[in-house]
């Protein structure tokens, strides 16, 4: 939150309290509410005062506020407190239960899902909020902003095509390999995926062979092995493991010091073995591996 933010309400709670002289928690939240409806104004969030929700108990009751993505879905809630509250006595489980509703929110939204494309959409909208939230300062500096579905397929269609007219092959053709060099979810390989359906043999020969995806942040590289392995097993109906995906950074990973070492053992050799044995896979492929232009961290070839 921004040092301008903060001074302004800190301006505006030493006039309220100076002209009521009181701290009572009715007279000072409306400082602290300008703050939050500021705050989340910034970061496209909506606030909302009076927030219904559901106990764990099923009991309905109404927070003082909550904010609220695009989804519609309240990322944080809030009650005001006055100076005299003790906050300890409110418990840690009720900051738990708090929560529930968000969750249950998501699972409502994520059952709904009818088709491939809302799936990644829905998967990348809940990921960038999350990950701006959980760590912030990443976010910041990797620029976790991914490409749009729409676009991805664009890329996919496109590239298809200019395979085939200069090279006489398709992306799903043989001895066609293909690099995403910052991962990310992992839309592009699930819509490549999507794009190979109707080909069930040459897609199991590409998803085990020909298609290489690489990750530097672990967490969303986590989220892109279950959504590539769940994508395969609901197109083909059966679960296969991607032995393709590997934690590295790709732009780190090129050049004279791979030549000589066959895999970047100072950033990932302490990951896992199996983690190494794929980069070294990896590397020895053929150099004319193709990728895709990358999200907003700029790490794409083509």
């Amino acid at each position: 939150m921004s040092q301008i933010l903060i001074n302004d309400y800190l301006k505006q709670l030493d006039i309220i309290k100076k002209v009521s002289g009181s701290q009572r928690e009715t007279i000072v939240r409306e400082a602290f509410k300008d703050l939050l409806k500021a705050w989340g104004k910034q970061q496209g969030l909506i606030f909302l005062a009076e927030y219904p929700l559901k106990t764990a108990t099923k009991s309905n009751i109404n927070v003082d506020g909550a904010l609220l993505h695009e989804l519609r879905m309240p990322i944080g809630y809030w009650e005001a407190k006055d100076a005299d509250d003790d906050l300890a006595e409110d418990g840690h489980q009720e900051v738990q239960k708090g929560l529930e509703p968000y969750y249950a929110a998501i699972r409502a939204t994520a059952a709904q899902i009818s088709s491939h494309g809302e799936k990644q959409t829905f998967l990348k909208v809940i990921y960038e909020n999350f990950y701006k939230v959980y760590n912030a300062k990443a976010a910041d500096r990797l620029g976790v902003v991914y490409t749009p579905g729409e676009i991805v397929r664009f890329m996919i269609d496109g590239a298809d095509w200019l395979c085939e007219k200069h090279f006489g092959k398709n992306l799903i053709d043989k001895d066609v390999d293909i690099l995403d060099p910052a991962t990310g979810t992992d839309t592009f390989i699930c819509e490549l995926l999507e794009h190979f359906r109707g080909q069930p043999k040459k897609l199991i020969h590409k998803y085990k062979h020909e298609l290489h995806a690489n990750e530097v942040a672990i967490l969303p590289y986590y989220v892109a092995n279950l959504n590539i392995e769940s994508t395969f097993a609901a197109i083909t109906g059966s679960y296969e493991e991607f032995p393709n995906l590997c934690f590295v950074d790709t732009l780190d990973n090129v050049g004279p010091h791979t030549a000589e070492k066959g895999v970047n053992a100072d950033l990932c050799g302490s990951v896992s073995e199996e983690n190494v044995a794929r980069i070294k896979r990896q590397n020895t492929q053929r150099q004319h591996l193709a990728g895709h232009p990358g999200d907003s961290r700029g790490q794409g070839q083509l």
